[in-house]
Protein backbone atom coordinates (compact mmCIF):
# COMPACT_ATOMS: atom_id res chain seq x y z
CA UNK A 1 0.00 0.00 0.00
CA UNK A 2 2.66 2.21 0.58
CA UNK A 3 3.58 1.77 -3.32
CA UNK A 4 0.86 3.25 -4.30
CA UNK A 5 1.59 7.54 -3.59
CA UNK A 6 4.93 7.31 -5.00
CA UNK A 7 3.40 5.13 -8.01
CA UNK A 8 0.62 8.05 -8.35
CA UNK A 9 3.23 10.69 -8.40
CA UNK A 10 5.27 8.77 -10.68
CA UNK A 11 1.99 8.73 -13.54
CA UNK A 12 0.86 12.08 -12.67
CA UNK A 13 4.22 13.40 -14.05
CA UNK A 14 4.03 11.38 -17.00
CA UNK A 15 1.16 12.53 -18.28
CA UNK A 16 1.78 15.65 -17.03
CA UNK A 17 5.15 15.84 -19.56
CA UNK A 18 3.07 14.65 -22.18
CA UNK A 19 0.48 16.69 -21.67
CA UNK A 20 2.92 19.97 -22.10
CA UNK A 21 4.69 18.50 -25.16
CA UNK A 22 1.00 17.64 -26.39
CA UNK A 23 -1.07 20.68 -26.12
CA UNK A 24 0.74 23.59 -28.12
CA UNK A 25 -2.04 26.34 -28.25
CA UNK A 26 -1.33 27.70 -24.47
CA UNK A 27 2.23 28.05 -25.12
CA UNK A 28 1.27 29.85 -28.66
CA UNK A 29 -1.17 31.73 -27.07
CA UNK A 30 1.41 33.31 -24.18
CA UNK A 31 4.40 32.54 -25.53
CA UNK A 32 5.78 29.93 -22.64
CA UNK A 33 5.48 26.50 -22.66
CA UNK A 34 3.66 25.76 -18.36
CA UNK A 35 5.75 23.29 -16.71
CA UNK A 36 3.95 21.41 -14.21
CA UNK A 37 7.12 19.65 -12.65
CA UNK A 38 8.38 22.22 -10.15
CA UNK A 39 4.85 22.13 -8.80
CA UNK A 40 4.93 18.53 -8.37
CA UNK A 41 8.63 18.53 -6.75
CA UNK A 42 7.31 21.13 -4.22
CA UNK A 43 4.87 18.44 -3.13
CA UNK A 44 6.85 15.46 -3.25
CA UNK A 45 9.61 16.87 -1.23
CA UNK A 46 7.13 18.01 1.25
CA UNK A 47 5.17 14.91 1.57
CA UNK A 48 7.23 11.76 0.66
CA UNK A 49 11.00 10.57 1.39
CA UNK A 50 14.21 10.97 -0.51
CA UNK A 51 13.58 8.33 -2.49
CA UNK A 52 10.50 9.54 -3.98
CA UNK A 53 11.71 12.93 -4.88
CA UNK A 54 14.71 11.58 -6.26
CA UNK A 55 12.63 9.22 -8.72
CA UNK A 56 10.65 12.05 -9.57
CA UNK A 57 13.83 14.00 -10.43
CA UNK A 58 15.37 11.68 -12.19
CA UNK A 59 12.43 9.94 -14.23
CA UNK A 60 10.74 13.79 -14.42
CA UNK A 61 13.90 15.57 -16.14
CA UNK A 62 14.65 12.64 -18.34
CA UNK A 63 11.22 12.48 -19.81
CA UNK A 64 10.91 16.76 -20.13
CA UNK A 65 14.92 16.22 -21.94
CA UNK A 66 13.66 13.58 -24.12
CA UNK A 67 10.40 15.66 -25.30
CA UNK A 68 12.04 19.12 -25.66
CA UNK A 69 14.96 20.97 -27.07
CA UNK A 70 17.19 20.34 -24.03
CA UNK A 71 20.14 18.10 -24.23
CA UNK A 72 19.41 14.38 -22.36
CA UNK A 73 19.74 14.87 -18.42
CA UNK A 74 20.11 18.44 -18.04
CA UNK A 75 16.98 19.09 -15.94
CA UNK A 76 17.56 15.74 -13.48
CA UNK A 77 20.28 18.63 -11.60
CA UNK A 78 18.20 21.79 -10.95
CA UNK A 79 14.54 19.40 -9.97
CA UNK A 80 16.74 17.26 -7.69
CA UNK A 81 18.45 20.10 -5.91
CA UNK A 82 15.47 22.28 -5.53
CA UNK A 83 13.66 18.80 -4.60
CA UNK A 84 16.59 18.35 -1.71
CA UNK A 85 16.66 21.87 -0.55
CA UNK A 86 12.70 21.29 0.32
CA UNK A 87 13.01 18.41 1.80
CA UNK A 88 15.91 19.44 4.00
CA UNK A 89 13.82 22.52 5.26
CA UNK A 90 10.18 20.87 5.11
CA UNK A 91 10.00 20.93 8.99
CA UNK A 92 10.36 24.78 8.96
CA UNK A 93 7.89 25.65 5.92
CA UNK A 94 3.92 26.01 6.25
CA UNK A 95 3.26 23.11 4.47
CA UNK A 96 -0.83 23.57 5.38
CA UNK A 97 -1.19 27.15 4.60
CA UNK A 98 -2.13 28.66 0.53
CA UNK A 99 -0.15 31.62 1.03
CA UNK A 100 3.13 29.50 1.28
CA UNK A 101 2.12 27.14 -0.96
CA UNK A 102 2.05 29.45 -3.57
CA UNK A 103 5.14 30.93 -2.26
CA UNK A 104 7.08 27.61 -2.95
CA UNK A 105 5.16 27.25 -5.98
CA UNK A 106 6.56 30.19 -6.96
CA UNK A 107 10.11 29.63 -5.82
CA UNK A 108 10.21 26.33 -7.57
CA UNK A 109 8.85 27.44 -10.54
CA UNK A 110 11.77 30.18 -11.03
CA UNK A 111 14.52 28.26 -9.60
CA UNK A 112 14.51 25.16 -11.64
CA UNK A 113 14.71 26.86 -15.30
CA UNK A 114 17.02 29.39 -14.13
CA UNK A 115 19.04 26.55 -12.81
CA UNK A 116 18.92 24.89 -15.93
CA UNK A 117 19.88 28.09 -18.18
CA UNK A 118 22.40 28.47 -15.76
CA UNK A 119 23.38 24.96 -16.48
CA UNK A 120 23.29 24.54 -20.09
CA UNK A 121 25.35 28.00 -20.62
CA UNK A 122 28.04 26.28 -18.69
CA UNK A 123 27.97 22.89 -20.84
CA UNK A 124 29.09 25.38 -24.10
CA UNK A 125 25.30 25.75 -25.24
CA UNK A 126 23.76 28.91 -26.59
CA UNK A 127 20.33 29.25 -25.64
CA UNK A 128 18.05 32.13 -26.59
CA UNK A 129 18.15 34.87 -23.96
CA UNK A 130 16.72 38.34 -24.47
CA UNK A 131 13.60 40.61 -22.64
CA UNK A 132 11.96 37.41 -23.47
CA UNK A 133 13.28 35.15 -21.26
CA UNK A 134 12.13 37.47 -18.36
CA UNK A 135 8.74 37.44 -19.64
CA UNK A 136 9.64 33.58 -19.79
CA UNK A 137 10.37 33.86 -15.54
CA UNK A 138 7.17 35.69 -14.73
CA UNK A 139 4.90 33.44 -16.68
CA UNK A 140 6.54 30.47 -15.28
CA UNK A 141 6.65 31.91 -11.96
CA UNK A 142 2.91 32.79 -11.65
CA UNK A 143 1.83 29.53 -13.05
CA UNK A 144 3.70 27.65 -10.13
CA UNK A 145 2.36 29.35 -8.05
CA UNK A 146 -0.99 28.89 -9.09
CA UNK A 147 -0.64 25.02 -9.87
CA UNK A 148 0.91 24.11 -6.59
CA UNK A 149 -2.11 24.59 -4.42
CA UNK A 150 -4.05 22.70 -7.24
CA UNK A 151 -1.18 19.82 -7.23
CA UNK A 152 -1.74 19.25 -3.08
CA UNK A 153 -5.52 18.93 -3.42
CA UNK A 154 -5.25 16.45 -5.95
CA UNK A 155 -2.63 14.81 -4.42
CA UNK A 156 -4.06 15.14 -0.96
CA UNK A 157 -7.97 13.46 -2.32
CA UNK A 158 -5.70 10.88 -4.10
CA UNK A 159 -3.69 10.12 -0.99
CA UNK A 160 -7.24 10.01 1.18
CA UNK A 161 -8.61 7.23 -1.39
CA UNK A 162 -6.22 5.06 -1.16
CA UNK A 163 -4.89 4.92 2.49
CA UNK A 164 -5.95 3.76 5.47
CA UNK A 165 -8.14 6.36 7.25
CA UNK A 166 -6.99 7.01 11.10
CA UNK A 167 -9.70 5.70 13.64
CA UNK A 168 -10.94 9.11 15.49
CA UNK A 169 -12.41 7.33 18.36
CA UNK A 170 -10.11 6.12 21.31
CA UNK A 171 -10.76 2.50 21.85
CA UNK A 172 -11.25 1.33 25.53
CA UNK A 173 -7.84 -0.12 25.80
CA UNK A 174 -5.44 1.85 27.27
CA UNK A 175 -2.14 1.38 27.40
CA UNK A 176 -1.31 1.72 31.21
CA UNK A 177 -4.00 -0.80 32.09
CA UNK A 178 -2.53 -3.70 33.62
CA UNK A 179 -4.10 -7.05 34.10
CA UNK A 180 -3.82 -9.37 36.59
CA UNK A 181 -4.33 -12.88 36.23
CA UNK A 182 -4.52 -15.67 39.30
CA UNK A 183 -4.24 -19.85 38.69
CA UNK A 184 -7.61 -20.80 39.76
Amino acid sequence: MKAVHPGLLLLFTFLCVFLECRVQWLRNVIGVQIDILPPIIVYASLSTNFATVGLLAFAGGLLYDSLSANPLGVSILPLLLTGLVLLWFRDLLLRDHPYARNMLGLFASVAVPAMNLILMLSLGYEPLLGWGTLWMFLVLGLSGALMTPLVFSIFDRLQNMFQYQVLETPSSFREDREIKRSRR
